[in-house]
């Protein structure tokens, strides 16, 4: 039974980072539009940098999990 409580939990924990990317995406193309719409850029960039760093961390996370 552990092992099949491992794979779900696995796969709760991929969703989760599935959905982490997914807000982080959403996040850096808010920040690309307020940077055409001449909003504080220096700020936005790091913020861009910062969001796409974590979807490279999620994205080694998620195949950890599968065991790749």
């Amino acid at each position: 039974m552990g092992l099949i409580g491992s794979i779900f939990g696995n796969k709760s924990q991929i969703e989760s980072l599935k959905r982490e990317i997914e807000q982080c995406q959403r996040n850096i193309k808010k920040a690309q539009q307020d940077i055409k719409n001449g909003y504080n850029k220096e700020r936005l960039k790091q913020q861009i940098a910062s969001d796409r760093q974590k979807i490279k961390n999620r994205g080694e996370n998620i195949k950890k999990l599968r065991g790749k």
